[in-house]
């Protein structure tokens, strides 16, 4: 790529500053926290299914290599503003054996 397609559309956003850019976007706050607060937001947040992602991440360690992860629910109440701290837990509340299958519930 040459210096002149890199100033063309959509690449030459890259190389102006944030500040100066002419567009906008929702994603935005999930990146600055003064868009974030123009919504009523304290600021910058996360992507709410990237945090059902490390739940996966929790689960999956927790059962280790022989295990399968059949199914993963996950509710968000709350907005977790960048910097927050995350905690996450769970309880097996029942254990048991369908068609050979060794199952958990949570």
């Amino acid at each position: 790529m040459d210096y002149c397609e890199l100033l063309s559309p959509p690449y030459y956003f890259w190389l102006i500053p944030w500040p100066l850019l002419d567009y906008d976007v929702p994603e935005f706050v999930h990146m600055e926290d003064s868009r974030a607060q123009i919504i009523g937001i304290p600021g910058a947040y996360d992507y709410g299914y990237q945090r059902i992602s490390w739940l996966d991440n929790v689960v999956t360690n927790w059962m280790g290599n022989d295990g399968f992860l059949k199914n993963l629910n996950g509710t968000l109440k709350r907005f977790n503003i960048v910097g927050d701290t995350h905690w996450m837990k769970g309880k097996v509340v029942k254990k048991y054996i369908v068609d050979s299958e060794h199952l958990v519930d949570t």
